[in-house]
């Protein structure tokens, strides 16, 4: 687990070191005041040979910019991309930790566009037919291994229809480098049929299912059970079985029902390592609240997760503050205020 978070230039942060980080991390505070912007500095932090996701961090608040600096600049404190971005967590155990320095400079080179990183549906249809803008962020990357390693992002406008695509390039990777497990639940990622069918699937193989189950009951206490039917057209959709003649689809079940087993199945791909939440309480009944802190303190545990999540809510931050008043361990749950 992380203990301490170092930020500089990064965002709305010229510089910012918060410490002690715990098992469950809440931060709270008023608008605009960077608590997603902490959370998307772990998230690269703990994805470093994905060089596609600073992008990705940027297009998850709605910017599309098309011009050569206007994807980027908005990671860089004051837009200034002459800054150098710092990121740095220390371990726990005192055991090292992990640093990511993010640059933009001039492209020096013209490549094609390469999708081999990673494949990803928002940037597919990418074209070889392609003109290179002159600017790129260079990462980089220190491991909990002490391995030193680099990537690049850039930007290419494909020349038939001048729309902008996102490109990756891994100029070196360590074979013994991994990422830590990492998953970012934020109120506006969508959860498809498909994609909350196929994590069903995997904590089926896993035997998590009777977990996620009593996860959901804290909102719909009717539930009996959980299954996956597969409609008409193909498409496989969760589906709720509270008793009555036929099974509800999960998606006509409300959206805090819907967030809930997002977040229960969340854990379970980051297990072993970091689950990170924005605007935790969003669609969840206030009178739900120390329930659901009560089943993250136990997730976390079961998975062995770190989790940090932001909220709006002082409802939540009482909730937290109750499930977690009575904790063993010190470093169980902190609550930080911006």
């Amino acid at each position: 687990m992380y203990r301490s978070l170092s930020i500089e230039n990064f965002r709305l942060f010229d510089r910012l070191k918060v410490e002690p980080l715990s098992r469950i991390t809440l931060i709270a505070g008023e608008n605009n005041v960077g608590k997603t912007a902490l959370l998307e500095a772990l998230w690269l932090l703990s994805r470093p040979s994905h060089a596609l996701d600073a992008p990705r961090a940027i297009r998850r608040r709605g910017v599309r910019g098309g011009e050569q600096e206007g994807l980027f600049e908005s990671l860089f404190f004051n837009y200034e991309t002459g800054l150098l971005i710092g990121l740095e967590a220390e371990n726990q155990a005192g055991n090292g930790g992990v640093s990511l320095t993010i640059k933009c400079q001039p492209r020096k080179e013209r490549s094609l566009v390469d999708w081999s990183n990673e494949s990803d549906t928002e940037f597919e249809n990418a074209s070889t037919n392609v003109v290179d803008f002159d600017s790129e962020l260079v990462f980089q990357h220190t491991d909990e291994s002490g391995h030193n390693y680099r990537t690049t992002a850039w930007i290419e406008a494909e020349t038939k229809t001048g729309m902008p695509q996102t490109v990756v390039k891994q100029d070196t990777f360590p074979s013994s480098t991994s990422n830590r497990p990492c998953e970012f639940e934020s109120p506006g990622k969508r959860h498809g049929a498909r994609s909350l069918a196929a994590l069903f699937g995997r904590a089926q193989m896993g035997n998590y299912v009777p977990q996620i189950e009593k996860a959901v009951r804290l909102l719909e206490p009717r539930l009996q059970r959980l299954e996956v039917i597969t409609d008409r057209r193909g498409t496989p959709e969760i589906h709720a079985d509270i008793g009555i003649e036929r099974p509800f689809p999960i998606s006509v079940m409300g959206e805090g029902t819907k967030s809930l087993l997002a977040l229960v199945l969340s854990f379970m791909k980051a297990k072993d390592g970091l689950l990170l939440v924005d605007e935790i309480e969003n669609g969840i009944h206030y009178s739900k609240l120390p329930e659901v802190w009560n089943t993250i303190e136990r997730l976390s545990r079961e998975f062995n997760v770190q989790v940090f999540a932001t909220t709006h809510s002082y409802e939540c931050v009482k909730a937290a503050h109750a499930a977690f008043k009575h904790a063993e361990l010190d470093d169980d749950f902190s609550l930080m205020r911006f």
